[in-house]
């Protein structure tokens, strides 16, 4: 037990102190704007690599809001790509983190 609580220290003690009490923040690895989106509308490999990521947002995000969930969502590409569409036309300024969100706060 002893171990437990020294390893636990340790690891607490590596973390800056700002990330104690920072508030969470969404991580995204290269995410492109709306621009982007659109510009891949017709590149199927580049379109399909967007899809991939939206999926395993929107996936994690469900998840991780309501750990007791017993039942899978199942989010078609259509509807992932539908969404995406209108939230890039009405903010064609933003990212696709902001349309992931946004996919996200309107599922059921």
């Amino acid at each position: 037990m002893k171990v437990v609580l020294t390893i636990a220290m340790f690891a607490l003690l590596g973390l800056p102190l700002e990330a104690a009490s920072a508030q969470p923040r969404a991580v995204a690895f290269e995410v492109s704007g709306c621009g982007g989106w659109a510009a891949f509308a017709n590149d199927t490999i580049e379109r399909n690599s967007e899809l991939n990521w939206f999926r395993g947002f929107v996936s994690g995000r469900d998840f991780t809001a309501n750990s007791k969930r017993s039942s899978v969502r199942v989010v078609s590409d259509a509807t992932i790509v539908g969404s995406v569409d209108a939230f890039c036309r009405d903010h064609p300024d933003q990212n696709m983190l902001h349309a992931a969100l946004n996919l996200a706060s309107q599922l059921p």
